[in-house]
């Protein structure tokens, strides 16, 4: 496991989302998931997230996580 901080630029979330995709594209190696995560997303109990997450984790060698701040995720 390893955690990789972006700065946040609450009030440019355009140079965050490119802070990020950079990170990402510095880390990310083939067929690694890119898994988003905000308050908009997809809603998952604590089981059904473990399942979820045990399924991915059997699949792939890299799992990449963007946890996105008050706002979400810039597009």
């Amino acid at each position: 496991f390893q955690l990789h901080e972006v700065k946040a630029h609450a009030e440019f979330p355009e140079k965050e989302a490119e802070e990020i995709l950079n990170k990402i594209k510095e880390l990310k190696k083939e067929k690694s998931p890119l898994i988003l995560m905000d308050e908009a997303g997809k809603t998952f109990t604590s089981s059904e997230f473990s399942n979820w997450l045990f399924e991915q984790i059997e699949d792939h060698s890299t799992l990449i996580f963007a946890i996105g701040g008050a706002l979400g995720h810039a597009e």
